[in-house]
């Protein structure tokens, strides 16, 4: 009547079961799915097949100058850091897309974002930060990685950080992980 669309979305899959079908026509959105992962099992997938190879070839090859560090968002080096590789980072649809850079300033910007539970796990190579993985920790042993970024001109290095952030969150107690809202990228879907 006023401007106001006449459909709903994002409504959480137990309360679209709960709907009357008569009423309300209800379409999945593929564009918004979630993945829920063990850690244990994010890993040991790292480390079999074609996927170990890239990954310790890139040990082996960034060993001596590869660290990885918590960063906190109040501390004015990480932001500054986190900043920097969202400026080196390539613009186009397969690493970065414009949504993400907006949903990661509006993320970074907030006042609040060490008031809830957060892990942010940053690799560097040569003390610059090549890539980075944001989880929010829920409180049922699971938590939803809100980021993954990397520099893609280091092979591995995702795979290296996802294997690191998922040590981190076993050292934490948490069992899972959700690679939350795909929001509409091709190669995240399975």
């Amino acid at each position: 009547q006023e401007g106001i669309a006449s459909n709903l979305r994002l409504i959480p899959e137990e309360s679209a079961i709960l709907m009357d079908k008569r009423l309300y026509k209800i379409e999945e959105n593929r564009d918004n799915f979630d993945y829920i992962f063990s850690t244990t099992k994010v890993i040991n997938l790292i480390k079999k097949g074609n996927r170990a190879k890239k990954y310790q070839n890139f040990v082996l090859k960034n060993k001596s100058s590869l660290s990885t560090k918590r960063l906190y968002i109040t501390n004015a080096k990480d932001k500054s850091n986190i900043i920097s590789l969202m400026k080196q980072l390539p613009r186009n649809a397969s690493s970065f897309s414009e949504v993400e850079v907006d949903s990661l300033n509006r993320y970074i910007s907030s006042q609040n974002n060490d008031i809830g539970e957060n892990i942010i796990l940053g690799v560097f190579i040569k003390n610059s930060l090549k890539g980075l993985i944001i989880y929010e920790i829920l409180g049922n042993e699971s938590s939803t990685c809100n980021f993954l970024k990397v520099d893609n001109s280091y092979l591995g290095l995702d795979l290296f950080l996802l294997n690191e952030s998922a040590k981190a969150l076993v050292d934490a107690g948490i069992k899972y992980i959700n690679f939350e809202q795909d929001m509409g990228i091709q190669s995240l879907r399975s």
